[in-house]
């Protein structure tokens, strides 16, 4: 039996096997196109549950237009480009922003999230229009693990990331304890087939199929090192302000920083204030002024 479809398989075309080889690794690779063509939103949970959005986004001259990964506080929304912030409006009946540019370029989109309570636990729902990378303060336990995870791991030993798509809503909670959650990938079970095909196909359609699999997980799981990670959530100003710090010695008063980085004073003191939840800098108290301290360098993903 065995010999005969080996017979069987020699006297297949070559061209119909680079044809099915072709139309597996398609079919086996076609969510990983989908990964690659979705922007990707950044979610940031700080140890008091509030959840930051930070997402890149490429204008074009004109008018665009951007729906949201998840409902925002309008205050707290910001569009930067190239150290400026843009004009933006916001249709809370679509969350959708509309931003006006006029050079094609990439800006960064930040705000604080809307976030759902109740019974002490917290609910965030996001547009499956996006692939996600969340980052969890220690003390932040997660109800339910995401569908879909891609990659997960920690950056600097504390903060847990995630990477996933198609999850209508995360929940969690906060809680004192500063031992992060494990975490176990769910498993899938492979869906079966109601039909009832040839050995032959059986075989190749397996063989061929396992290696389409292999490959696509060698492209998801493509090991990026915390450094990579580490440096990939911070903005631009964030890595100003970092600059500045260094370059002035290893601290600055909030008036030098304001010289050094020109962003609005509210928009830089929003980006020191998160430097320090990420446990960058530290602020003092100098009389009436603020003084930023350097506590620790942004590692190079390089």
């Amino acid at each position: 039996m065995y010999s005969e479809v080996i017979r069987t398989l020699i006297r297949i075309p070559y061209s119909l096997l680079l044809i099915t080889l072709f139309a597996l690794f398609i079919a086996g690779t076609s969510t990983i196109s989908i990964y690659s063509l979705k922007p990707i939103a950044h979610i940031y949970i700080d140890s008091n549950g509030v959840a930051h959005i930070r997402i890149k986004m490429n204008l074009s001259t004109g008018v665009n237009i951007v729906v949201l990964p998840v409902t925002p506080i309008i205050e707290t929304i910001t569009v930067v480009l190239n150290s400026q912030e843009l004009p933006f409006l916001y249709d809370d009946k679509s969350n959708t922003l509309y931003i006006v540019s006029t050079i094609n370029a990439s800006c960064d989109i930040e705000y604080v999230a809307n976030v759902s309570i109740e019974n002490n636990a917290f609910s965030l729902h996001l547009s499956k229009e996006y692939m996600y990378k969340l980052y969890l303060a220690p003390n932040i336990i997660l109800l339910t693990v995401p569908n879909n995870i891609s990659d997960y791991g920690y950056v600097n030993n504390s903060i847990l990331y995630i990477e996933f798509s198609d999850e209508p809503t995360i929940n969690y909670i906060v809680k004192e304890t500063t031992q992060p959650q494990q975490f176990t990938t769910p498993v899938v079970a492979p869906k079966t087939s109601q039909s009832q095909p040839n050995i032959v196909f059986i075989i190749i359609g397996v063989a061929l199929g396992a290696v389409a699999l292999f490959i696509a997980y060698l492209y998801m799981s493509r090991a990026r090192s915390g450094k990579e990670r580490e440096v990939e959530f911070l903005s631009d100003v964030d890595l100003a302000i970092l600059k500045s710090l260094e370059k002035r010695g290893g601290s600055a008063l909030q008036s030098e920083l304001q010289k050094d980085v020109p962003v609005p004073r509210t928009t830089l003191w929003r980006h020191v204030k998160k430097l320090e939840k990420l446990g960058y800098v530290r602020i003092e108290k100098v009389g009436l002024q603020n003084k930023v301290v350097l506590v620790k360098k942004p590692r190079s993903g390089s």
